[in-house]
């Protein structure tokens, strides 16, 4: 993440929580790293009942589980 570089991953994460909607394209193009998912699930969980999220993918939701190494995080995902 470039955020990461720059060491300013919590401000972009603050930002991309606030937003009205988060469109997550291409999820899943490639299996996801276990600090992908470590990041992308508290996101999800900020905007949760707050704002809206989009995951564009070509695979099935009940094809996400089997690609997240951590399967108690893949279900919150979903």
């Amino acid at each position: 993440m470039v955020a990461d570089r720059a060491g300013r991953r919590r401000a972009e994460v603050d930002s991309l929580a606030k937003a009205d909607l988060l469109i997550i394209d291409d999820w899943f193009l490639t299996a996801p790293t276990r600090e992908h998912v470590q990041l992308v699930h508290p996101l999800i969980d900020r905007r949760h009942g707050a704002a809206s999220t989009l995951l564009c993918a070509q695979l099935a939701p009940d094809q996400w589980r089997d690609r997240v190494e951590e399967k108690i995080l893949a279900d919150a995902i979903i």
